[in-house]
């Protein structure tokens, strides 16, 4: 069998794809918005489904008798177009989805279900070091020609951990609760339920993130610095005459794009030793930070939406002040 793949857009493994998609794909992707999958997981799922279906058609196959051996031919194609391990898992993983869906209704089998994984190799997380972020923050700080949502956008990103598509998909309704100053019933329950800790001199806010990853919805505290950066950013968009629902927007009023929020970190982030400069780095940056400073493995999971305790294990190195800090905290004889 000749394995027919269309041919390479650019660097990023993006392909024109030019056939109409099944029925079958269709229906699958509706489904997907029914149990309120982002719409770029949908657009990601998509992209993979479609090369499959080309894949079908160049090889005179279909999507419902399709074999498990012909799936691995399809894999190994993509092995040979020079898609890294985490990335042909990435499309394994979609395509066991896909055929986990036809199994309920048009196929006996899952063809993919038994299909093994590649070996990955460990990528450590790009991040910014403690001491590093500190003049960042300082240096963004003391610069007046920062536009205030550049600033409001860095730091929901940087104080919250959330994924850039989670961010430009909040409504202002989505902030369900602003931080404040503990009452003082606050302060007895909270004694009550920690008699050993300090009790807190301030209660987080709370963001509903509702269109996440995977359709897992979750809350996340943010800080009373992030809480000012965002009142401010909301003042000034007031003054503008803005009455978009939308936490972030254009200037049209739509929301904003992930295309846009990278083009304003981007410069932000060129201050750092950082080898990569994209938004994402914030959100490896908040996990690392955590963890290091002691944080329970499984709350950063909860915090970043993570479905497996394994992609949270990522962000688990640490530096060797970072270990001895931890050692001296919780070893009773150090």
């Amino acid at each position: 069998m000749t394995s027919v793949f269309l041919s390479k857009t650019n660097e990023r493994h993006k392909f024109v794809i030019k056939i109409k998609e099944s029925s079958e794909i269709d229906e699958y992707l509706a489904t997907l918005e029914l149990r309120h999958y982002s719409p770029e997981t949908i657009t990601k799922y998509r992209q993979v489904l479609e090369q499959l279906a080309a894949y079908c058609k160049a090889n005179d196959l279909d999507l419902l008798t399709i074999t498990r051996k012909q799936i691995r031919d399809f894999r190994n194609g993509l092995k040979e177009r020079g898609l890294k391990p985490v990335s042909v898992n990435g499309y394994t993983d979609v395509l066991k989805t896909f055929f986990e869906h036809l199994r309920a209704n048009k196929r006996d089998d899952n063809p993919a279900r038994n299909i093994p994984r590649h070996k990955e190799d460990f990528l450590k997380p790009s991040n910014i070091k403690e001491k590093e972020l500190v003049d960042l923050l300082a240096a963004i700080d003391n610069d007046p020609t920062l536009p205030v949502t550049d600033l409001a956008m860095f730091e929901v990103l940087l104080g919250t951990g959330m994924r850039v598509s989670e961010m430009c998909n909040l409504d202002i309704i989505d902030i369900e609760e602003w931080g404040r100053v503990p009452t003082k019933e606050d302060i007895t329950k909270f004694k009550d339920k920690f008699p050993n800790k300090p009790a807190p001199e301030w209660i987080a806010g709370i963001i509903h993130i509702r269109v996440a990853k995977g359709g897992y919805a979750r809350k996340v505290p943010f800080t009373k610095f992030t809480q000012f950066v965002i009142k401010k950013y909301l003042q000034v968009r007031e003054q503008n005459n803005s009455t978009s629902p939308y936490l972030f927007c254009n200037l049209s009023g739509g929301r904003m794009r992930r295309g846009n929020v990278y083009k304003k970190i981007r410069p932000l982030l060129d201050l750092t030793m950082s080898p990569k400069k994209g938004p994402h780095t914030l959100r490896h940056t908040y996990a690392s930070h955590l963890i290091n400073r002691g944080a329970d493995i499984a709350a950063v999971k909860d915090l970043l939406g993570h479905q497996s305790v394994r992609t949270t294990q990522l962000y688990t190195h640490m530096d060797i002040e970072s270990k001895i800090q931890v050692f001296k905290a919780a070893h009773p004889k150090a």
